[in-house]
């Protein structure tokens, strides 16, 4: 039998997608250069360091919120809508995602491969992976041909680096694929173990001691297990977070400044305050969205909320480096205050020029649009 989401959780969900993926956008134009947080002298800050300061804290953390509550979102979404579960749910919700997530998998991981093998000077972090493809390789494309974040390690100093298709962003989607064929298992376990199961993989996401198979990671499987746990006993999702808001309110905003001050991920001490900070910071996330829904003082328009999923397959392509280029052209920063211009506006030019590219294909080609986009329009 099939049950109805609140409509608070509705327009929360509708609030949340599009600001989402304008951090995802963010955490995707960090800008050149690296920034050491830990030889920073905040007794004398120039301006170029106030502006290496923010972009950290926005790209390193604050944004690092998005695919977690994403995750949260989709594990909702997949259990909240019905009360029963058999072999008929399981097979129906499974050829509904061949077509919302499977096929523009397919097809923007195969637009993104032909991208870069015609590209004469392709991005830094592919080219070392596309230079000589093996036939392996090209597989590889669709799954795990690139490997990043190699120099991080779990509580037992072992190394923890993260694999993703040649797309590199839509490893969301591919994780997400891998989740909703396990979903059966996935509910059993939230179903049973409730509470003491989240903690356990909670402690097993902070620690990272997890099995680094491609497909699997902790953090996907996590917080779609948040939400399949709220899905599966039928608990309002904005409620539930709103009722722990007092707490992780503050948790959130003290570990966001200590990840920030040890420079996040990029150093080991950085590195296990984070995945505290996203606990807390996710947790923050829905709760403010949904406050915000309750009180009406935000409405998503559809154009937005509906284009977030392409935005995400599509950016990659070109539009990063297009816009920083074209807000280079026009205004030449070279001031700490011109750099931080450029830093907050360049991810806003990319959205628009991708809604511009999603709302042109909505007008002259909706069938390929529907397609491209898993039937959102």
């Amino acid at each position: 039998m099939k049950t109805t989401i609140p409509e608070i959780d509705s327009k929360t969900i509708r609030l949340l997608r599009f600001p989402l993926i304008i951090m995802v956008l963010y955490v995707h134009c960090f800008g050149p250069g690296e920034v050491d947080m830990l030889a920073m002298d905040y007794s004398s800050l120039s301006g170029m360091d106030c502006f290496n300061i923010f972009r950290v804290f926005v790209t390193r953390v604050l944004c690092h919120v998005a695919i977690p509550s994403f995750f949260i979102i989709s594990g909702y979404l997949f259990f909240r809508g019905t009360t029963e579960w058999n072999c008929e749910v399981y097979t129906s919700k499974l050829r509904s995602r061949v077509k919302t997530l499977l096929i523009p998998y397919l097809i923007w991981n195969l637009i993104y491969l032909i991208y870069i093998k015609s590209s004469s000077n392709p991005f830094d972090y592919v080219a070392p992976f596309v230079s000589d493809m093996s036939v392996g390789d090209y597989f590889a494309s669709f799954w795990n041909l690139i490997i990043g974040e190699t120099g991080m390690t779990n509580w037992f100093g072992q190394p923890t680096p993260n694999h993703y298709p040649i797309n590199f962003p839509l490893w969301y989607v591919r994780d997400l694929m891998v989740l909703v064929v396990l979903s059966p298992l996935i509910r059993l376990f939230v179903k049973h173990t409730r509470k003491w199961g989240l903690l356990m993989l909670a402690l097993c996401y902070v620690s990272s001691i997890w099995p680094n198979y491609t497909g699997i990671q902790i953090n996907g499987v996590l917080f779609f297990s948040v939400g399949a746990y709220l899905g599966v006993h039928q608990i309002d999702m904005v409620d539930w977070f709103r009722r722990h808001r007092r707490i992780i309110y503050p948790v959130a905003a003290v570990l966001a400044l200590v990840t920030l001050y040890f420079g996040s991920i990029w150093t080991t001490t950085g590195l296990r305050v984070y995945k505290f900070f996203v606990l807390f910071g996710t947790a923050s996330t829905i709760a403010l969205a949904g406050g915000l829904a309750r009180q009406g003082k935000a409405n998503m328009p559809a154009l937005l909320s509906n284009s977030a999923f392409f935005i995400m397959a599509v950016h990659m392509i070109e539009f990063c480096q297009l816009g920083d280029r074209l807000y280079r052209l026009i205004f030449s920063p070279e001031s700490a205050l011109g750099l931080t211009i450029c830093y907050i506006v360049v991810p806003f030019m990319v959205a628009g020029m991708c809604i511009a590219l999603f709302a042109l294909l909505k007008k002259l080609c909706p069938p390929l649009l529907k397609l491209l986009n898993g039937g959102r329009v």
